[in-house]
């Protein structure tokens, strides 16, 4: 987005910015500006931006890559090594850090955590993405990789290719599906779960979803690496405060131009004993992400309308809402802290979606804020989970040079079976 078109950015004080531009310097020390722990910080740039700003991002850039989803143009972002100069953006890493982190629902990062994969499992991983594309590729893969008694099953989605139990009535069963409706979009995904979808999707029968972890470290290429993580498990097991369970498992093959639009994966339910967050582990290639907790998304919420409404990037605002009438019902809701959560707790972000996923303008403002990060191989997102109105919203670009990217979701839980032994 170019400079003038850019929000108004809090400064934190710094005798050191006379060497960079005024542009990167108030993004960069921004008083608000939020670094997710773990991550690499990035500012997003436009060709148009103003030299002293570009020429900064030369000396400072140590990658770069531009996001566009759905046929939408996101922008382009700039990763960013400040080490050299001596410059700590925070995201901090401490135990008591971390701690915070967890209970605001804030992202956690953890580079490398789980390696990278051998090889001839990202082959397999790479070549299970064609055979899912047709109607009885789930149902091959799963007689190929030694499951037996496979029951087709019914499904309603229109983004849904195959439903297979596997196993007995009772057993757990897998998914393929597209991620999206989208002409262009090829990405896919394979869900491994339990019971009556969306009835039982936060069910806490402990023996299920154990049998669906298990099936999923069986089949899935990578899917035992978590699980083959010791270090990572201790850090959740810290957070968590009791033994985990990784369970519910989702491998995503996420395409060129795909992507996911910004949802969280909290489920209205107690919190003991519920789903307490998603860990995402990348596998193969990169993907780029936008994350934060539903308080912090509502925040900036709030602010990107308080911009539109003093009349900056005022074509958002006839795009979206060409009637006035409708932004100023919006502009009341985002003052309210209260609507917001209610809002965006709803399924695709309620009366915000069109706003939360616009680009390039505000997904560009999230990420000058702190919230973009951009995951490798061997990378583990935490995601974590307290309530509909306390967890991580997220939403992912692909951000691979070519070919799918793939990754693995599993529901964090705590190990009822484990606590009870």
């Amino acid at each position: 987005m170019p400079s003038s078109n850019r929000p108004s950015r809090g400064r934190r004080g710094s005798k050191r910015r006379n060497k960079r531009s005024p542009l990167f310097d108030q993004l960069i020390f921004a008083a608000d500006r939020q670094q997710t722990a773990g991550a690499q910080p990035l500012v997003s740039y436009d060709e148009d931006d103003d030299q002293e700003f570009l020429q900064a991002l030369e000396r400072y850039a140590t990658t770069r890559i531009s996001l566009k989803r759905r046929g939408v143009n996101h922008g382009s972002w700039a990763e960013l090594d400040l080490s050299a100069s001596g410059i700590d953006l925070g995201g901090n890493t401490t135990p008591e850090s971390l701690h915070a982190d967890w209970r605001a629902a804030r992202p956690i990062l953890f580079p490398g955590a789980v390696g990278p994969i051998p090889s001839e499992e990202s082959q397999r991983a790479l070549a299970l993405y064609t055979q899912l594309g047709a109607p009885r590729g789930l149902e091959e893969f799963l007689s190929s990789a030694g499951c037996d008694k496979l029951q087709p099953l019914e499904f309603a989605d229109s983004r849904d290719i195959a439903r297979v139990r596997v196993g007995p009535l009772g057993s757990p069963w897998m998914k393929s599906a597209r991620l999206s409706d989208w002409e262009g979009d090829e990405s896919l995904r394979l869900r491994v779960s339990f019971g009556r979808e969306v009835d039982d999707d936060a069910a806490r029968n402990a023996a299920s979803q154990a049998a669906v972890a298990d099936l999923a470290e069986r089949v899935l290429p990578g899917a035992a690496r978590l699980s083959q993580a010791p270090a990572l498990r201790r850090q959740v097991e810290d957070l968590l405060g009791t033994k985990a369970l990784y369970t519910q498992h989702i491998a995503y093959w996420n395409a060129p131009g795909g992507g996911a639009l910004f949802h969280h994966d909290a489920f209205d339910e107690a919190t003991a004993g519920g789903q307490r967050g998603v860990i995402f582990t990348q596998l193969v290639g990169q993907t780029a992400w936008l994350a934060l907790s539903n308080a912090d998304l509502g925040r900036r919420i709030a602010e990107f309308t308080e911009a539109l409404d003093e009349g900056l990037n005022d074509w958002v605002l006839r795009e979206l809402w060409p009637e006035r009438r409708d932004f100023e019902r919006i502009l009341a809701k985002s003052r309210d802290s209260g609507a917001v959560a209610g809002e965006l707790s709803l399924a695709g972000c309620g009366c915000f979606a069109g706003l939360v996923n616009r680009g390039p303008e505000f997904t560009s403002f999230l990420a000058d804020c702190g919230h973009g990060l951009v995951l490798r191989e061997g990378d583990a997102l935490l995601l974590p989970n307290h309530s509909l109105k306390n967890t991580t919203m997220h939403s992912v670009f692909y951000a691979s040079q070519a070919g799918p990217t793939y990754g693995i979701s599993c529901a964090l839980r705590e190990d009822l079976a484990q606590r009870e032994g």
